[in-house]
């Protein structure tokens, strides 16, 4: 009964896709002429945007012009949108400090397990051994929330500090 169905449900998600890709490579605007970041993306598109986007483009590659997106195209368009991520601020300090843009990602995380390590250190001062470590992890999460971070990205970043 619902084989019918089937065509215009993969038209709406090719549809999906191709505005997706338009976005990415500036081709279309978001109401209101909005700034594309990765968080506006996310909320439109879902968290695994990049990863649908990649999959689609590489299963549909014929039918999307190729010519007028390029594989290496798309990357950088994709980097470029990776970056919105940061601050102006993180991306002079983390992105200098580095020798450039394509290191900030390991660069900030480490200043951040440096910095995290160091308020483990003061709430286990202020409030032993065991309450510090559960002051911190809900601290973290805290921060985990309003960083738009997955449940398994804080508990990662926790092992780290608490190892």
């Amino acid at each position: 009964m619902f084989r019918r169905l089937l065509p215009a449900f993969q038209a709406a998600d090719n549809a999906k896709y191709v505005t997706l890709l338009n976005l990415v490579c500036g081709k279309q605007n978001l109401k209101d002429h909005l700034p594309l970041k990765d968080a506006s993306l996310s909320r439109i598109f879902g968290d695994n945007w990049k990863s649908e986007l990649e999959t689609w483009y590489t299963q549909n590659s014929s039918s999307v012009d190729a010519d007028a997106v390029p594989k290496a195209t798309l990357e950088m368009y994709l980097k470029r949108i990776e970056l919105t991520r940061y601050t102006r601020a993180e991306l002079t300090d983390f992105g200098f400090l580095a020798q450039g843009v394509s290191a900030v990602q390991a660069r900030s995380e480490q200043c951040m397990l440096q910095l995290a390590a160091t308020r483990l250190e003061e709430l286990v001062a202020a409030y032993g051994t065991e309450g510090g470590k559960e002051a911190f992890k809900n601290e973290l999460q805290r921060e985990a929330k309003l960083a738009n971070w997955s449940s398994s990205a804080c508990e990662d970043f926790l092992a780290k500090v608490v190892a």
